[in-house]
Order: structure tokens, then sequence, then C-alpha cells
């Protein structure tokens, strides 16, 4: 159905916490560029900055991917960046594009290619940026899916655990290391996740490791307030 994706698009914002306006504008993210409907009558029922946001994304819509040669990924994601006047534009952009990834069975495969290719090189990028590490993480694993099928699959049937599953075991583990800290006396802020597939094959490739010796499955940072503490947490 036409109207799904734009729905999903405005759930993927919800999760984010997004404001009213940004998950209006989601909702009407492809009229303005698929129907009759101008960005005037937009404005009339929804308001200027709903207005405002649809406009922003028809815009971005237009700017060309093709692969030319002064046209580097690093060029693309500043012109996206700075061609934003809000920043709402560029986290609903975001969502689009990661339940495109998400539905992209219904391409052909070179489409698919494309799109991955373009989406880890723009998208993933410009969600790290802006601190979307989950979303970006979704978004290089549904690339990888395409792009590196065979060893996407051996990574799969190696991590037996599904993400919920990690992302529980990471909590606990964290848990954990923070009663350690507080019991020691470190004085210390303890974050972490679970790893999303894409970034273990990374380090796979740059250590050269094979899927048996896989064993980096989550990632935790230690902040300290003083150089000691760091050791004695480390210790």
């Amino acid at each position: 159905e036409y109207f799904n994706h734009a729905f999903e698009t405005a759930m993927i914002l919800t999760k984010l916490k997004a404001d009213s306006v940004s998950i209006v504008a989601a909702l009407l993210h492809d009229v303005v560029e698929d129907t009759s409907i101008g960005t005037k009558e937009v404005e009339t029922e929804f308001g200027e900055d709903v207005k405002n946001l649809v406009e922003g994304l028809t815009k971005l819509e237009k700017v060309s991917f093709s692969n030319k040669e002064d046209y580097s990924a690093e060029n693309i994601r500043k012109i996206v960046l700075a061609m934003t006047k809000d920043i709402r534009v560029i986290f609903i952009k975001l969502a689009d594009r990661l339940h495109n990834m998400e539905t992209l069975k219904y391409l052909n495969e070179q489409k698919q290619k494309e799109v991955a290719q373009e989406t880890r090189k723009i998208y993933a990028p410009i969600a790290q940026k802006l601190g979307l590490y989950d979303i970006k993480g979704q978004l290089e694993d549904l690339a990888m899916r395409i792009l590196e099928p065979e060893s996407y699959k051996q990574l799969r049937e190696v991590i037996s655990e599904k993400r919920e599953e990690r992302e529980k075991n990471a909590t606990k583990l964290i848990r954990k290391v923070k009663n350690f800290l507080k019991k020691e006396g470190v004085d210390s802020e303890v974050e972490g996740r679970a790893k999303y597939f894409y970034s273990i094959y990374k380090k796979m490739r740059e250590k050269r490791k094979d899927f048996s010796q896989i064993y980096d499955l989550t990632a935790i940072r230690i902040i300290t307030k003083n150089i000691p503490d760091a050791y004695k947490a480390l210790g």
C-alpha cells in the first residue's frame, strides 16, 4: 500500500522520540512529489512548519547521487547537510531511507545494490555524524545483506543469538560493570551496546580474522573523571 511506507517512516521517528511536527511531515513526505497536492495545500491543512519540512524533503530527493568523479561521498554528505535549514529534515530522511532498506526486496537486483551502496556511503555516515548510532548500525547491516550476502549469512550463522538477546546481555553486563566499579570507588559512566554485524565484519577484515575467531560482540565504554581511575577501571 502507498500509505504503508509513510506510516512506517513515521513509526521509526516515534522510536527516536521525534516531535509531532516531524511525525506529521513524515506521514506526508511523499505527497508533494508523488501526487497533485502542492505545498500550499499542505501549509493550509497542517501549518508552515510541516510545509517547510515536506518542502525540504522534496528538495533533498532532487539531489543527484550519481557516481561522477567530482561527486565524492563526502561532498554529497556536505551538500545534504548544508542545504538543510531544519535538522529534522535529515531525521525524517534517515527514517525514510531505513524503511526503504527494509523493503528493498521489491526492487530488481541492480537497483538494490545501487541503493545499498548509496546508503552505506552517504546516509550511514550522516546518521553517525548526528549521533544516531542505532540507525547507522541498522542501515549498514541492511546494506551488507545486499552487498556481501555470503559474509552476512555466515555471520548470522556464527552469531546464533538474536539482536534483542544480545542487547539484553549487553545491558546485564553494563549493570555488573557499573556495580563493580561503584564498589571499588571508581566514579564513572558506563555505556555499551551489542555490536551490529557490519561493525563486526569490518573489524574482522581489518584484523584479518575468520568467522571462528569472533568473540567481540559487545562494546562497552567506561568514562572516568581522571586518568588514575581509568587505569583502575581497566585493571
